[in-house]
């Protein structure tokens, strides 16, 4: 009697512990993003983020010739990991310049308040002393040395760019071009092959690019990081069509200003590439 006793005791404790310990478990946090999450080992499905504007394939004109799209990813859980805005520009409509002033570098709010543009980004690497550490051509004159043959470069003529890769055709300084600027790696070899390989480090990124119809592909990481490996994946895999691709300055000195948006990067840089309407 003592041992059945003793037997239905522990089973009614038994029981009142466990409701104890259903009533104080605690309720799951939910996971908040963070300022650069670590991305995933393969390159992330990009998922238009929606915008009531937006025609169907998600495009938004911002002006003639002049287009807006969001790309984003989220986790499992639904939270955002990772933001890229691309700027579509159609060449004809548009003219580019190059601005470079190593004695004077300025935040990108400030080169926009200074050129008035519709859309400035950062330019090329430099050194500490804000002088680019590739070929840099402006209004004709060129200054510094020139990359070999793992970079490429912005090529502006008469308004219109176009990127050279200099594995394809090396720089020389007897070429005729308003305004040029080397950076790199070439991101996306030219007809839409991955250009960039190497395990490296995330980051924000900022890329320059031409489509297969010769429009200007503008493309910063607004949210989260890429390895350069990654970005080059992401581009090819993309939808964006794209030709041939260059990284330019990443990491803090990526920024983008775009008349009617919010701008991205605060960090000073000595050079931009503009863009005006014609």
């Amino acid at each position: 009697m003592h041992h059945d006793l003793l037997r239905k005791l522990l089973v009614v404790l038994g029981l009142w512990l466990v409701g104890c310990q259903t009533a104080v478990s605690p309720t799951p946090i939910a996971k908040q993003p963070t300022q650069s999450p670590i991305p995933n080992l393969q390159p992330p499905t990009p998922t238009l983020a929606p915008t009531a504007t937006a025609n169907p394939n998600g495009w938004q004109t911002i002006q003639p010739g002049f287009e807006k799209r969001l790309f984003e990813t989220v986790d499992a859980e639904g939270v955002l990991t990772q933001r890229i805005k691309v700027i579509r520009i159609d060449n004809s409509l548009h003219r580019f310049e190059i601005a470079y002033k190593p004695q004077n570098p300025q935040s990108i709010q400030a080169w926009q308040t200074q050129l008035n543009a519709s859309l400035i980004i950062n330019g090329s690497f430099f050194t500490p002393e804000y002088i680019a550490t590739g070929a840099i051509i402006i209004d004709g004159v060129a200054s510094g040395q020139s990359y070999g043959d793992f970079a490429g470069m912005v090529v502006i003529n008469d308004g219109r760019l176009q990127i050279q890769d200099l594995a394809e055709r090396p720089y020389s300084v007897s070429d005729p071009i308003d305004f040029g600027i080397q950076t790199f790696p070439v991101l996306v070899k030219r007809g839409g092959q991955v250009g960039y390989t190497e395990p490296g480090e995330a980051a924000r990124r900022s890329v320059i690019g031409v489509d297969e119809n010769g429009r200007i592909l503008i493309i910063i990481t607004e949210f989260g990081a890429y390895s350069l490996a990654e970005m080059s994946r992401w581009l090819v895999n993309s939808d964006l069509a794209v030709d041939i691709a260059l990284n330019l300055d990443g990491g803090n000195s990526s920024s983008l200003a775009v008349v009617g948006e919010d701008t991205v990067g605060f960090l000073p840089i000595p050079n931009v590439i503009a863009v005006y309407p014609k």
